[in-house]
């Protein structure tokens, strides 16, 4: 009898394994800025949360329930303990009155999905204020920003952007544009100013001329009076990301939609030497009927090369997505970097794996 007793209280000391887990945990999940002017323009607030799990923590998607509101993120895993921010930035232009808009986060902790919300009231401009502020100087003119940001655009869709123009000269001039991408227009390709005249350039991004999904990063150069300069002066970022919208499908196109299943997402190279290339791959299985398509390998960081850009895997099959990992000009140290692919899986449109490597 004392030898099992003494069997019991030893399997009671006995560690518990656990499976590891990450966990986010906001300290605040609801801001108010209260009230805002109109005339101060936007206004942000970061979103700090803790992995409070035993496993990274990886963002995989976070997305606005209007455009006027512009999410940024920790794109690197958050280790166990640490903590990570979601920037939300919030547009008044236009937009006076109260305002309640909630943002979707998304990411590999047990709660899959949180939900975040910034509210407030803005105060309009009093009449007769000037209705932009032209803080960028470009020769003869001066505009309200050097970035179009066209925020989420569904596939399939269009969608306009603006930036004021001002002539701040005593002279006419004429506005056109040079290395437009063939799915941005812009006032009919050109805009003509009187002496200390303003103007709005309307921009409208087509998706469907768009050759690809997710993060899209274009330019053109602004030509005063058919004079062409292509310095950075002139140059206008074109910002958007492609997306697709599942809401409308049918029971029927969600019963056979594709399903991605994976047996990791995570990869570790262990110990590498400097100036080597290493290669890695990770597993997709279609458990679905249509075919998985892999729309969009995204990836920020130079040290991580794809192998293709897209793929596709029918249903029930499996196929590969493949890296390359150049540690050439890395120093000694520990590199965690993350790739993000896009699918056409409603429940899995953004999938981030990470790849882990040591330099000696």
């Amino acid at each position: 009898m004392m030898k099992k007793l003494l069997i019991l209280a030893s399997a009671a000391l006995l560690p518990v394994l656990v499976r590891a887990q990450a966990v986010i945990a906001f300290e605040n999940k609801t801001h108010d800025f209260g009230t805002i002017e109109e005339a101060d323009g936007r206004v942000s607030h970061d979103f700090v949360f803790e992995n409070q799990g035993n496993a990274p923590l990886v963002i995989s998607r976070v997305q606005a329930s209007c455009g006027c509101t512009t999410p940024s993120w920790t794109k690197s895993p958050v280790e166990p303990g640490q903590k990570g921010k979601i920037t939300v930035t919030y547009n008044p232009a236009g937009r006076p009155g109260n305002f309640n808009k909630s943002i979707s986060v998304q990411s590999n902790a047990t709660v899959e999905r949180e939900r975040l919300v910034i509210k407030g009231s803005v105060n309009p401009k009093p009449r007769g204020e000037a209705r932009a502020s032209y803080r960028v100087a470009m020769g003869s003119i001066r505009l309200t920003a050097k970035e179009v940001a066209f925020g989420n655009v569904t596939k399939g869709t269009a969608k306009q952007a603006g930036l004021k123009v001002k002539n701040v000269t005593n002279e006419a001039v004429r506005l056109s544009f040079a290395d437009l991408p063939p799915y941005v227009t812009v006032n009919n390709g050109g805009v003509a100013l009187a002496p200390n005249a303003e103007a709005e350039l309307t921009f409208s991004f087509n998706s469907e001329l768009c050759p690809v999904w997710g993060p899209v990063d274009g330019h053109l150069y602004i030509v005063l009076n058919g004079q062409e300069d292509r310095s950075d002066t002139y140059r206008v970022a074109l910002t958007a990301n492609v997306t697709e919208d599942f809401s409308h499908l049918t029971l029927e196109e969600r019963r056979t939609a594709p399903i991605l299943e994976m047996t990791t997402r995570t990869a570790n190279l262990g110990t590498v030497a400097a100036g080597t290339r290493h290669n890695v791959a990770f597993t997709l299985k279609n458990v679905g009927q249509n075919p998985l398509e892999v729309r969009r390998v995204i990836c920020q960081d130079k040290e991580i090369i794809p192998k293709a850009e897209q793929l596709t895997v029918k249903g029930g099959r499996s196929a590969e997505v493949r890296f390359a990992v150049d540690a050439t000009g890395l120093s000694a140290g520990q590199y965690n970097r993350t790739v993000t692919l896009q699918t056409n899986d409603p429940q899995n449109a953004y999938v981030v794996v990470s790849i882990a490597w040591n330099v000696q």
